[in-house]
């Protein structure tokens, strides 16, 4: 395949629909991870084979015109002819597993988990039933589990092979999906042919399947019942949810079309329910020397607690979850790793480092930890590591291609960017699906201070905040170079920042200062 690189073997296949799915990277997009789905044809001269061909490549227009933050991105489609035969590749971004999987692994989901995985599947689907362009409205018609993509912290919606393009009518005779998650509607349609609407389908196997990640158990006997409403009801309400997500769910799941909400009721709900909990419950730590702080974003008052250990002026944190913070690098010839508890300040000693460093970038990708950098008494560092959370166990990475220390690295796309060298100004990216390092094509400009740096990535953007008072901005793949402008503060930490909607919250020497993402300025 042209400008691509792909693993010999597929990771997955199936036999029925002559698909295969093989990992890869983008020579053309700084080794970018991707997913190429490859489509086998047989006998072209045949009707049947051109039709599907058809099919497939409209399937892939369909998904490059949802472009939104909770669909999966179809970078390109290659063909390849020979002879009778027709292979058709989408290649896909790369993403590191599906909710499909979870099930497959026995994870059950928690109720913040379910949630997330509604509001952005239900985001992406709002999008698509309402707002595609030329294509008009698009209803997905096979929403599952498996075609659910996640990153660490993302959902995404993909395989868009069984869309159906809205014109006149909100109805059709025409079936597709999977049994497990088939509204009663569809159920019929399949059988003798008569009309539903497949956006209202959307919704009810979006529930379906949100209540398989919740029970692990197949849903699809009970879903078959007739009536429907009242056992579908004993069933939600028994689940380890909120009653608000209880009742959207049943109203999802409701037996007639009619009843059941559109997706942009179902996105607006999620996204009220979501707001409320998180203002309620989100929390930001700075750590300095020996004191916590513990900012309240939603009161915006900050509770300082002791800490036993001093972590000096080089420690590095990163976020494992919303009450554990992880803390490594005290000095400059530590190799100290503690687990700090968000409620009660408690420090637990967790396996050392593999190499002493302070000022190391850290961040978290799945169930892994990663260092990169840093500094000791010899100065700057390449050497990085990572950390297993479920093994509790360092392993040596192999090194950048340039030190780096006082940078914290931003996870975005399936990749972790890593910018400000200490000497020259390329950025790197990491892959945590194949551990290996690659250097972006656009560099940072010249006159930027590069000692320490904060950087983050909001709106697709990368932003760069130095302790020379400076701010670099950069729309990820699309800039051919930086923005730099001037800010009024320094800004130096190698903590990552929490980044909401219009806010970033950074830990700058033991206080957390606001930035706004809306004017570009610290508040």
């Amino acid at each position: 395949m042209d400008g691509y690189r792909l693993d010999p073997d597929p990771f997955a296949v199936n036999v029925n629909t002559h698909v295969s799915l093989f990992r890869g990277i983008s020579l053309a997009r700084n080794n970018l991870p991707i997913v190429a789905k490859r489509h086998d044809f047989y006998f072209l001269q045949n009707s049947d084979s051109q039709k599907l061909i058809s099919q497939c490549l409209n399937a892939a227009l369909a998904q490059a015109k949802v472009q939104h933050l909770n669909a999966c991105d179809i970078l390109e489609v290659q063909l390849e002819v020979e002879k009778t035969n027709c292979v058709v590749y989408h290649i896909l971004e790369g993403l590191e597993g599906s909710a499909g999987q979870d099930i497959e692994d026995g994870k059950k989901c928690a109720e913040r988990d379910v949630r997330e995985f509604l509001l952005q599947t239900s985001s992406a689907l709002e999008y698509a039933h309402r707002k595609v362009s030329t294509m008009q409205d698009i209803a997905h018609r096979d929403v599952k589990p498996d075609n659910v993509f996640r990153t660490a912290t993302t959902y995404k919606l993909g395989d868009f092979g069984c869309f159906f393009a809205k014109r006149e009518v909100s109805v059709t005779k025409s079936v597709a999906g999977d049994a497990r998650y088939m509204s009663p509607q569809l159920r019929k349609a399949c059988m003798n042919g008569s009309f539903y609407n497949p956006f209202k389908a959307d919704v009810f196997a979006l529930a379906a399947s949100a209540l398989h990640l919740t029970t692990l158990l197949s849903q699809e006997a009970l879903l078959t019942l007739e009536p429907l409403d009242e056992e579908v009801g004993k069933q939600v309400r028994a689940l380890p949810c909120s009653q608000q997500l209880q009742e959207l769910l049943i109203a999802m799941l409701a037996y007639e079309e009619e009843r059941r909400p559109t997706m942009q009721e179902v996105c607006a709900t999620l996204s009220e329910e979501v707001s409320r909990l998180s203002l309620q419950t989100r929390r930001f730590a700075a750590v300095w020397k020996n004191t916590m702080e513990l900012y309240d974003v939603q009161s915006r008052q900050s509770t300082q607690f002791p800490l036993s250990v001093d972590f000096g002026l080089g420690g590095s944190f990163i976020e494992v979850d919303s009450q554990t913070l992880l803390c490594l690098g005290a000095h400059p010839a530590s190799t100290a790793v503690y687990e700090l508890d968000l409620l009660s300040a408690k420090l637990t000693c967790l396996p050392s480092l593999l190499t002493p460093r302070a000022g190391a970038g850290v961040a978290k990708a799945s169930d892994f930890v990663y260092t990169f950098g840093g500094w000791n008494d010899s100065g700057s560092m390449k050497s990085c590591e990572k950390y297993s959370l479920q093994e509790r166990q360092w392993r040596p990475l192999r090194g950048m291609l340039e030190p780096r220390r006082c940078f914290t690295p931003c996870y975005f796309r399936a990749l972790i960017y890593l910018p400000c060298p200490l000497d020259t100004s390329t950025i790197e990216t990491f892959s945590p699906l194949t551990d290996t390092f690659a250097v972006l094509s656009v560099s940072l400009p010249s006159q930027m201070e590069r000692w320490s740096s904060v950087a983050f990535v909001a709106n697709e953007e990368l932003f760069v905040l130095t302790v020379g008072k400076q701010l670099g901005r950069w729309r990820i793949n699309s800039d051919r170079e930086f923005r730099l402008t001037d800010t009024e503060r320094q800004c130096w930490s190698s903590q990552p920042p929490l980044v909401t909607d219009s806010l970033a919250f950074i830990a700058c020497r033991g206080k957390v200062e606001m930035f706004s993402l809306q004017s570009c300025t610290f508040v």
